[in-house]
């Protein structure tokens, strides 16, 4: 991408021709970010200093498109980088307006500050990349990619039936009423507050798709939920058992 830019950069050049700018977008956030930032080293190198204009390709719409753009033209705002940006959303175009303004005050309040100098001494400059690794038992509801967990009182659990726990919880709701993950699905609901029998239902269904859930102990609290305790309360070894635990530290 950037090597085609330049080409066509020197075109103009050759031609005497300098009212342009360059544009690199994709679909993919870390490639829109990495081809801009190559671009602007290689700038720096001719001498050039065209402007740059900063999207995210089909980025989408409502939260997801938001979040994309986000972190392409915002990281690049960081960097200094970008003199113009949209974000090009899958909705009518003045919703376009909002999250540019937002990315733009983002920007202006960063002028003129910056990160003092530091050593990385874990070699990503250099292009070394290694994801941590991170082994979990089959029964503990995390997600080696990240878990996304979501805090609900056991009275709303109550109260909700199965599509409005979908709704909730980003689950597909099958026409033969299963219900199943989906990629939006969440990964983990804590439930706050006592675990009534009516609750207890719920929560089967939960893990039943599979769900992980975490709340406090309970004779209502179905078999696979994972246990919550404070840690300043468990004076001795908790007993094995499917769902496992979970220890919350104050202080």
């Amino acid at each position: 991408m950037v090597q085609s830019a330049i080409e066509f950069g020197e075109i103009c050049r050759k031609h005497d021709y300098h009212n342009f700018l360059f544009s690199m977008k994709s679909s993919n956030p870390q490639v829109m970010v990495q081809a801009y930032r190559k671009l602007a080293e290689k700038q720096y190198e001719l001498g050039w200093d065209y402007p740059m204009h900063l999207g995210v390709t089909e980025a989408g719409g409502g939260a997801d498109g938001r979040i994309k753009s986000a972190v392409g033209i915002g990281a690049l705002l960081q960097d200094g980088i970008g003199d113009t940006i949209r974000v090009s959303l899958t909705e009518d175009p003045e919703y376009e307006a909002a999250p540019c303004k937002a990315l733009r005050d983002v920007a202006v309040r960063s002028w003129d500050k910056g990160v003092q100098s530091f050593e990385e001494t874990n070699g990503r400059r250099e292009g070394a990349k290694a994801r941590r690794k991170c082994d979990y038992p089959l029964d503990v509801p995390l997600n080696v990619d990240g878990s996304v967990l979501t805090k609900i009182s056991a009275k709303e659990l109550k109260d909700m039936d199965t599509k409005a726990m979908c709704n909730r919880f980003g689950l597909r709701l099958r026409a033969d009423m299963d219900v199943q993950k989906d990629w939006k699905s969440i990964d983990v609901v804590v439930v706050d507050g006592t675990i009534s029998a009516p609750v207890g239902i719920k929560i089967k269904e939960l893990l039943d798709v599979p769900v992980g859930v975490i709340c406090k102990p309970g004779p209502n609290v179905p078999e696979g939920a994972t246990l919550m305790y404070q840690a300043s309360a468990v004076s001795e070894d908790l007993e094995e058992r499917l769902g496992g635990y979970v220890l919350v530290f104050t202080g």
